[in-house]
């Protein structure tokens, strides 16, 4: 009876690593990782209407701090400093640079739409 036990949880344990070998030869193959990339990269630039040096500079500090909302730094000419501005689902970022609220219908500061293409 023991042996039977233990050649079931050896037998549970052998499919369950091939099942994960399987799994990500899988993904590597149909290349999952790369179009999900591809496609977070997509939903940047359409969500906040950014050139694609920011959403890169977005990617590389979503991957740093590891927070599930964006951080955008932006280093601002005159005075040469960095501000950091935290980005919830209630917010958008206008090209300019300017948080606004989901609730305005245009930027405070240049007037654009949020889905403005310029």
């Amino acid at each position: 009876m023991g042996d039977s036990i233990l050649l079931l949880f050896l037998i549970i344990a052998v499919l369950l690593f091939v099942f994960l070998l399987l799994r990500q030869l899988n993904l590597w193959y149909w290349k999952i990782n790369t179009l999900v990339s591809l496609l977070e990269e997509i939903r940047a630039l359409l969500r906040y209407n950014l050139p694609e040096e920011v959403v890169k500079k977005i990617s590389e500090t979503f991957s740093k701090e590891s927070s599930s909302t964006p951080i955008l730094t932006k280093e601002n000419d005159a005075t040469k400093t960095k501000s950091t501005v935290q980005l919830s689902d209630k917010d958008w970022l206008c090209r300019c640079g300017t948080v606004n609220s989901k609730l305005d219908a245009i930027c405070k500061k240049c007037g654009r739409a949020p889905n403005a293409v310029v």
